[in-house]
């Protein structure tokens, strides 16, 4: 076993991150138990920056391992190819991120949309808990 293990980080992150979306807005739903505050924005807002590093950093390292496991030796060729996709996939959500957020804006509230893009994480983290759960 690695000292570090990056399917590790990258299932934790994915189970805290809809948590803690949940809490963004605050959702709906959890209105009855939170009441909205600045303490609770700045907690939830710290709590996402320790955890997206943890989804982030390690899916470059992963994808470089189901490289491995299918291709067998990483050619320099392959290597610029996973970087390049890596790193433009940065701006392509910042891009993609504020359009999506326009649309969303007009029609729902920003605890409806947290609340959403909650449970979109959480069917993200159960496919990867599903796909990562062999490789931890």
């Amino acid at each position: 076993m690695d000292m570090f293990n990056p399917y590790i980080f990258l299932v934790i992150s994915a189970f805290l991150l809809p948590v803690t979306y949940l809490f963004l807005g605050p959702s709906p739903f959890l209105t009855s138990l939170v009441s909205p505050s600045p303490t609770q924005l700045l907690v939830v807002l710290a709590l996402i920056g320790a955890e997206m590093p943890m989804a982030c950093y390690p899916s470059l390292i992963i994808m470089y391992d189901i490289y491995k496991t299918r291709f067998g030796k990483m050619s320099p060729s392959a290597q610029n190819l996973i970087t390049s996709l890596y790193c433009g996939s940065f701006p392509l959500g910042a891009f993609l991120g504020v359009v999506i957020a326009g649309i969303v804006s007009r029609y729902l509230t920003f605890a409806q949309s947290t609340m959403i893009m909650g449970w979109v994480a959480v069917l993200e983290s159960v496919i990867l808990f599903v796909y990562c759960n062999d490789m931890v």
